[in-house]
C-alpha cells in the first residue's frame, strides 16, 4: 500500500493534502492503478472515504485512470460511486467515461442494487432513466425490486411495479417472492401494498411453505383474515393442512408461535379439516406443543374445541402428564373431567419422574 492510500484510507486530511501539493510543486507521478491485497485503488479508497475532493482531484490529475480495473470482488468504480451515493461521479463515469451500466460484480449484482442498497433513489432513478437492465438477477435471483423491498424504499417498490410492470410474483433461488420476505420481515406497510396487488397466492417456496405458512408463523392475521374472505382457502381448501418439507401446517405454526386469534380463525373458518388430535412424526399433537411452550390459554381454548389430554406421544407423554409436569395450575384445573383422579395423576407422575431420573 503506496503512502497516498494510506493517507487516503485513514482519512488524514493534511498528508492527503500535503501529498498532492507535492506531487503538483514537483510534477512527481504516483501508480494511480497501484491495488492493495483487496484489489483496492487510490481512487477506490478515497469514494470509500467519501472524500469528494481528493475523488475529483484524483480523476482530474491522473488521467491515465484504468477504468476497467475491478477488486477482488469484481466491483469497478461505477460500482463503488453507486454503492457511496456519489450522484455526480456516477454520471461522470457514464455519460463522460461511457462506463457499463449493466456491470455486475462477482455475485451478480448490478450497479442498481448497489445504489438501491446505499438507500440513494437519486442515483437509482438515474440509472433506471438511463435505461440500467431492470430485470438483471444476482447469484440468489435477486432483482433490483427484492432490493427495494429489502431496503425499503416503498415510493421505488410502486415506482418498479406500477411504472416499470415488475412482477410482484418473481421468485428467488429458494422459491420466495416478494411478499414471503415482507412478512418474514414484519413489514405491514408493503405486506398491505403487495395484497392489494392481488399476488398468485398458489406460489409455495423450496421448502413447502404457503403464504398462510408465512401468515400463521409470523402472526399476520389480517393476511389470514384475506385468504379467507376472498374464498381463497375454501377454493384451495388442501392450504389449511398442508405440510412444509418440515413436516409443519398452517395450524401447528400458529400453535407454535402463541396466535391464538389466527388458531381460531382457522377453526372457525373450516373445523373440518381442522384436526386439533393429528399427531405428528413424534406422535405429538398440537396440545402436547402448546403444554411445552407454556401456552395455558390456547391449551384451554383446544381442549373446548375437542383437543384429547390423554393422547400419548412416542416418550408416552400426554398433554395432562405434561401439564403435570411444569404445573400448569390454570390448564389442570380446567381439565376438569379429571380432577377426581388429579392427586394419583400427581402420585403416579412423581413416581414416574424419579424412576426416569434414576
Amino acid at each position: 500500500m503506496t503512502p497516498l492510500m494510506c493517507a487516503i484510507q485513514n482519512k488524514i486530511k493534511d498528508i492527503v493534502n500535503y501529498l498532492r501539493e507535492k506531487l503538483d510543486m514537483l510534477d512527481m507521478t504516483v501508480d494511480i492503478n497501484s491495488q492493495n491485497k483487496d484489489g483496492e485503488t487510490p481512487l477506490i479508497l478515497a469514494i470509500q472515504s467519501g472524500n469528494k475532493n481528493t475523488v475529483k482531484y484524483l480523476i482530474e490529475r491522473k488521467p491515465d485512470i484504468n477504468l476497467s480495473l475491478t477488486d477482488y470482488n469484481e466491483l469497478t468504480y461505477l460500482h463503488y460511486a453507486c454503492k457511496y451515493g456519489l450522484e455526480d461521479l456516477v454520471k461522470y463515469l457514464i455519460e463522460e467515461k461511457s462506463m457499463d451500466i449493466n456491470s455486475q460484480d462477482k455475485y451478480g449484482m448490478a450497479l442498481l442494487m448497489y445504489a438501491i442498497g446505499s438507500k440513494n433513489e437519486n442515483v437509482a432513478k438515474y440509472l433506471i432513466e438511463r435505461k440500467s437492465d431492470i430485470d438483471i438477477k444476482d447469484e440468489n435471483r435477486w432483482s433490483c425490486l427484492h432490493y427495494a423491498c429489502k431496503y425499503r424504499l416503498e415510493d421505488l417498490v410502486k415506482y418498479l411495479i406500477e411504472e416499470k410492470s415488475m412482477d410482484i410474483n418473481s421468485q428467488d433461488k429458494y422459491g420466495m417472492t416478494l411478499l414471503m420476505y415482507v412478512i418474514q420481515r414484519k413489514d405491514q406497510n408493503m405486506i398491505k401494498y403487495l395484497i392489494e396487488r392481488k399476488p398468485d397466492i398458489d406460489i409455495i417456496d423450496n421448502d413447502g411453505w404457503s403464504y398462510l405458512h408465512y401468515a400463521c408463523k409470523y402472526g399476520f392475521e389480517d393476511l389470514v383474515k384475506y385468504l379467507i374472505v376472498n374464498n381463497i382457502l375454501k377454493q384451495n381448501s388442501s392450504f389449511i393442512d398442508a405440510y412444509t418439507h418440515q413436516r409443519f401446517t398452517p395450524f401447528r405454526l400458529a400453535i407454535d408461535n402463541n396466535n391464538e386469534n389466527i388458531v381460531k380463525l382457522l377453526i372457525n373458518h373450516d373445523k373440518n379439516r381442522i384436526d386439533v388430535n393429528l399427531q405428528d412424526i413424534d406422535g405429538c399433537t398440537p396440545l402436547h406443543y402448546v403444554m411445552m411452550a407454556g401456552y395455558e390459554n390456547m391449551a384451554i381454548y383446544l381442549k373446548n374445541k375437542g383437543a384429547k389430554i390423554n393422547i400419548k406421544n412416542r416418550k408416552g407423554e400426554t398433554p395432562l402428564l405434561l401439564a403435570l409436569h411444569y404445573r400448569y395450575a390454570k390448564v389442570i384445573n380446567n381439565f376438569m373431567f379429571y380432577s377426581f383422579i388429579n392427586p394419583f395423576y400427581i402420585f403416579f407422575f412423581e413416581i414416574r419422574k424419579k424412576i426416569i431420573q434414576k
